[in-house]
């Protein structure tokens, strides 16, 4: 269960360990 990155309009998921890297989940 990784925190939600806060990014519009897509839904990211953030990623801890690699400088917060956000990825986006489709």
């Amino acid at each position: 269960a990784n925190p939600i990155c806060p990014k519009i309009p897509n839904p990211t998921i953030r990623i801890s360990g690699r400088n917060d890297l956000c990825v986006d989940v489709k």
